[in-house]
């Protein structure tokens, strides 16, 4: 037990500097990764899938139209377990729909109006 504590007396603070600077070196790392997102997002993209963007407009619509089905159909009272539920539902959606929509582009399938 008094070896650590001498190491703690002796190298405390060296050891805290040490520990800051690798923090800060961290936190600079990730603010320019990706071409310095933290310091110049885009505030309107809630993410990408597959290289398309999700609009946070497109999103929040989305989800306002999984709330009030799910508000419809009776489910849950608990407004925070609803609204997780319909976040995801709207994000699954978004994935399905996106995934689809670049097969079937890929397949050159493509859907028309009914005659």
């Amino acid at each position: 037990m008094s070896i650590i504590q001498k190491i703690q007396d002796k190298y405390g603070k060296v050891m805290a500097i040490i520990i800051a600077l690798a923090l800060v070196v961290f936190v600079i790392m990730l603010a320019f990764e990706n071409g310095g997102s933290l310091f110049r997002g885009d505030t309107t993209t809630v993410g990408k899938v597959n290289g398309e963007s999700v609009k946070y407009d497109n999103f929040r619509a989305m989800v306002d139209q999984q709330t009030q089905m799910m508000q419809q159909r009776g489910m849950g009272t608990n407004s925070e377990m609803l609204a997780q539920q319909a976040n995801e539902g709207a994000w699954n959606t978004e994935i399905a729909r996106i995934l689809l929509t670049q097969e079937a582009d890929k397949l050159g399938m493509e859907i028309g109006k009914k005659n």
